[in-house]
């Protein structure tokens, strides 16, 4: 009976690649028929098993089933009892429409050259509004998806059939972190984080708890870049407006002045900090350099800003701290830019 076995599984193996009436598709039938009705339980399981899988791989999944859970009954512990009940649960929970769905998933999800086919996967999604309710309605939508994010080129397709998994009462958990997951890198794919603020908002307890909390570090990320570039513009258009109502020559003057001392202190803050960041292991002195040259340009246009400016406390005051703003911002938005993980640090 061994010696069967050992015969039959090659050409059970050879099925996928061959017709369904080929010769060795038939002969491995047989010996596993003839194994199935064997008095050797350890036989007879196997024997079942295997028909069982002959019937998995032919879309019978019907038939499929009713052959593992006899070979169960044969042998509740065997060698394939373990693989004969898992795949007899898994077709059993996708059992609605008599299998049917299923067939028309599996044949695509199998087959390399409809899964890359648009047609193929318009076709599964137009049948799976037709589906009854359950697992594998959900799990062609997923598919679809899938193949529209990637290997169709399509990102925008997928976002309907994704809110369409995450609304669907019989989606399993998975599924629908999955989906919602998904739906969250679509939005943040298209730099939409508008859209992407929202959909959190609607996916609520859908989305993983990990991924909301990535997300909402890229939101404070994304406020705080906004915030600095309005800050940046402020600074430079009140600027523009100083030196238009009153020259440049006054500012020019009052820059060179100040220009040696402030390019020693850069220079003394930005080597300092790369130092003491260099000493550190892992650390490097790369942002701080960065930082110098973005400090030295802030701090020369105000001190051009205030040559031109009011003299009033209240402009005085004014002009302090939106320079001040103005250097953070641009800190940030360099350090965004060229090196972000420093960022993390700070909680953006």
């Amino acid at each position: 009976m061994l010696l069967a076995f050992a015969l039959a599984l090659p050409r059970a193996s050879r099925a996928d690649e061959s017709s369904p009436r080929s010769p060795d598709v038939a002969d491995a039938r047989a010996a596993f028929e003839r194994a199935s009705t064997s008095s050797d339980a350890d036989a007879a399981a196997a024997g079942l098993y295997f028909l069982g899988k002959m019937d998995d791989d032919a879309f019978d999944f019907a038939a499929a089933v009713a052959r593992y859970q006899a070979s169960l009954a044969r042998q509740s512990s065997g060698p394939y009892s373990a693989r004969a009940t898992l795949r007899r649960e898994q077709l059993e929970s996708h059992r609605e429409g008599d299998y049917a769905p299923l067939v028309r998933l599996e044949q695509l999800r199998r087959d390399p050259v409809l899964s890359n086919d648009a047609a193929a996967i318009h076709a599964l999604v137009d049948a799976a509004a037709t589906f009854p309710p359950g697992p594998v309605r959900v799990e062609s939508r997923l598919l679809a998806a899938e193949a529209y994010r990637g290997r169709l080129h399509r990102p925008g397709a997928e976002v309907p059939l994704l809110w369409e998994v995450v609304r669907d009462p019989y989606a399993d958990a998975f599924a629908v972190r999955v989906a919602a997951s998904r739906l969250l890198d679509s939005a943040l794919d298209g730099g939409d984080v508008v859209a992407a603020e929202r959909a959190v908002r609607e996916l609520g307890d859908a989305l993983d708890p990990k991924v909301a909390a990535n997300f909402a570090h890229l939101v404070r990320r994304h406020f705080a870049h906004r915030v600095a570039l309005a800050e940046v513009g402020l600074f430079l258009a009140l600027l523009t407006v100083a030196l238009a109502r009153h020259g440049v020559r006054g500012a020019l003057v009052g820059t060179r002045r100040i220009l040696p001392l402030a390019a020693g202190f850069c220079v003394f803050a930005a080597g300092g900090g790369g130092l003491l960041a260099a000493s550190y292991e892992g650390g490097s002195a790369g942002p701080f350099l960065l930082l110098g040259p973005a400090m030295l340009a802030v701090i020369v246009l105000s001190r051009a800003w205030s040559a031109v400016g009011s003299r009033s406390v209240v402009a005085r005051v004014t002009r302090s701290a939106l320079s001040a703003c103005c250097l953070v911002a641009t800190s940030f938005l360099l350090l965004e830019r060229v090196t972000p993980q420093v960022l993390d640090g700070f909680g953006l």
